[in-house]
């Protein structure tokens, strides 16, 4: 009995040995500086609605070290244009758009906690104020998915540029 119980410890422990690097790699696979490239918002089953994909985005960048991040982006659709002779007000609704944030991050699992130290708007800056996303590769491609953004699903693809 005695016996069984240590080689079944033990390959609980060669388990864990063998899966933290895995995870570990995972995780170091985030580090990088990396442009949305895509962008899907996925509506709830209940919301009775087709998903919106923007193929071609307005530029975004995404920065993780390891353990900073930063965020930088334009939440619109591509086809955007300031008019030709644009007003005050032009510039501030362009400036609105933009996302802005950086702070530290944790990696847990699959799953990314952002803590944000500042933005550009300060509501989301301080204790407490955290994102969750969700993250998978597929090959070379970063996916990051924030779970009921606006009561819809958020999901991000993008392409490592360094």
């Amino acid at each position: 009995m005695k016996k069984s119980i240590k080689i079944v410890s033990c390959m609980f422990c060669i388990a864990v040995l063998v899966s933290v690097p895995s995870v570990l790699a995972q995780a170091d696979k985030l580090i990088g500086v990396w442009n949305i490239t895509e962008a899907e918002i996925i509506p709830t089953p209940d919301q009775n609605q087709k998903p919106t994909v923007i193929k071609n985005p307005q530029p975004g960048i995404v920065i993780f070290t390891k353990n900073h991040f930063s965020w930088v982006h334009v939440p619109r659709g591509s086809n955007y244009d300031l008019p030709e002779n644009p007003t005050l007000a032009n510039f501030a609704a362009d400036f609105e758009q933009l996302t802005a944030f950086s702070g530290t991050y944790d990696v847990k699992g699959s799953a990314i906690e952002a803590n944000i130290i500042v933005s550009k708007t300060p509501n989301p800056m301080g204790e407490g104020n955290t994102l969750y996303f969700e993250y998978k590769f597929e090959g070379d491609n970063l996916v990051l998915i924030l779970r009921q953004w606006k009561g819809k699903d958020l999901e991000l693809k993008m392409t490592r540029l360094e």
